[in-house]
This record gives structure tokens, C-alpha cells and sequence, in this order.
């Protein structure tokens, strides 16, 4: 992807299932955030890694253009780095290797991925490479809970926010108060049953959004099926329309984590 950034949050919101392996990449890739050497803000960049014992090794390639990346700026001015493998993260140490190191992580990089050879081709110079430390062992097969738990959680909050603003914008404030109450109690109960995202309770959640979706954004639709709002003005529309709108996070986000309980964890293991 040539985008990094877009990259690395399609990587983050799959949890490494999109982004982590790409066509003809044979090892995974990671997430490497090191610190700017100049803004002192986290940067964050996908890269090739493979494992080497308990440590795993990168290369500055940057497509054998000869050019040091930024990312190997940063880690020579700081070397604390974190590292993300699938929703595996944790901090490390980053060490640049030279000599009969390097060369032999290279050529056992160029054997994984024959396009770093190509890379070499291409540069004047030696391609550094850095080894990266984590502090625990990452990616490999690790329950991803925690991570759905919080998608799940942020998707439901904006559901609820759907719900608060089309009764404030529809009612009066004790009216809204009382058409709030029930939907809201319903959303709360989901987020805090999100703790533990059953196939049960993703079903479930996927069945209440859909009716809410119906409901509340069929509503206004100028159909004698729907004779709930007789006088409809833009404004109506566009709230119904947000109000529906406000409930797809949930569905996308629960459809995704039902579709995954039925397939094998992602192997991010990695092989050198």
C-alpha cells in the first residue's frame, strides 16, 4: 500500500488480518513506531520483519532508492521503539547491525523475500538493517478479544450518540428524555456486555441495529409503507438519515467479528 498511513489504520481496525501479508510478500509485516527526531511525535510505519531467535530484523530499503528513511533517522536518534505484530504490541529496542551480522540477516532476507535482492541491485549502497528487541514475544496467535472489545465499544457509543441526537432534534426536552430511556438502557447493556462478544451477543447486536437502521431511517421514507411521519422537511430527512446513518459502525464492525469466530486465528509467526 502506498500510503502508510492509510496502511497502518487498515492494519490497526483488522488487527493484522488486512496488511499484515501482501502479494508476494512472504513474511508478515509489523507495525514500527519510533519517535521523530525532530517533532518528537510517534511515526508510525509498516515494514517487512522477520524473526531472528527472540529478536526480529527490518530493512531500510525504501525500494533500493539509496535514500535513508525517515523511520532509520529516527530509530539512530532514538532507539525505544514499539513494534506491532497482528493486535500484538509491545515496546523494544531497536540495534543497527553491521559486518557478518547484517550480512548474514540479509541474505537470509533475501532468500524470505526475493524483491530485497532487486532492492539491492538497485542501491549504490549497503541496505542497513536493524534488529528490534521486544520486550515479550509478539504474533503468535494471539486471542484478539481485547481488541474487538473496544471496536465494538467505540461503535456502540456512536450508535447511542445517533439515538440522543434524533430524539433531542424530534422532541421536546421531556418528551426526548422518555423516548431516549429505552434505547439508551438497550445500547448501554451491549456495551457492557461487550466484555465477553459472544456469537450469541454479536447476533444479537447485529439483529438490534438492523431494526434501529428500519426504524429510524425507513421512517421517513415517502411510502405508504411507512405512514409514521406524514409532514417530512429536509431537516427531518437529514436527521433520520444521520440517525440510521449513526448505527453502521455497529453493524460492520459486529458482522466482521461474527465472520471471524468462524475461521482460525491469523498466523503472524513468521519464518526466517
Amino acid at each position: 500500500m502506498s500510503n502508510p498511513k492509510a496502511h497502518a489504520a487498515l492494519y490497526r481496525w483488522t488487527g493484522g488480518r488486512v496488511g499484515a501479508r501482501l502479494p508476494m510478500v512472504t513474511p508478515p509485516m509489523a507495525l514500527v513506531t519510533t519517535t521523530g527526531r525532530r517533532s518528537g511525535a510517534p511515526r508510525v510505519t509498516p515494514l517487512v520483519c522477520f524473526r531472528d531467535g527472540d529478536r526480529l530484523a527490518v530493512a531500510a530499503t525504501n525500494n533500493g532508492s539509496g535514500v535513508t528513511p525517515g523511520w532509520l533517522h529516527n530509530m539512530r536518534n532514538d532507539p525505544e521503539v514499539r513494534i506491532r505484530l497482528g493486535t500484538d504490541e509491545s515496546a523494544g529496542v531497536a540495534t543497527e547491525v553491521n559486518g557478518e551480522e547484517r550480512d548474514r540477516l540479509w541474505n537470509r532476507m533475501v532468500r524470505e523475500h526475493p524483491l530485497f535482492g532487486l532492492y539491492e541491485q538497485r542501491s549504490p549502497t549497503d541496505i542497513p538493517v536493524v534488529v528490534i528487541r521486544p520486550e515479550r514475544e509478539l504474533g503468535v496467535r494471539r486471542d484478539d478479544a481485547d481488541s474487538t472489545t473496544r471496536r465494538l465499544r467505540t461503535a456502540i457509543v456512536v450508535s447511542g450518540l445517533g439515538h440522543v441526537v434524533h430524539n433531542v432534534s424530534e422532541f421536546d426536552a421531556v418528551r426526548a428524555s422518555a423516548q431516549s430511556a429505552f434505547p439508551l438502557a438497550v445500547t448501554a447493556a451491549f456495551w457492557v456486555a461487550a466484555r465477553r462478544p459472544t456469537r450469541a451477543y454479536l447476533s444479537a447486536l447485529i439483529a438490534w441495529a438492523l431494526v434501529v437502521v428500519v426504524i429510524g431511517g425507513g421512517s421517513v421514507l415517502p411510502l405508504p409503507i411507512w405512514p409514521f411521519e406524514p409532514a417530512q422537511t429536509m431537516g427531518h430527512y437529514v436527521v433520520h438519515a444521520l440517525y440510521a446513518l449513526a448505527q453502521l459502525p455497529v453493524l460492520v464492525v459486529a458482522c466482521r467479528a461474527l465472520v471471524s469466530t468462524r475461521r482460525p486465528p491469523v498466523d503472524l509467526s513468521g519464518r526466517v
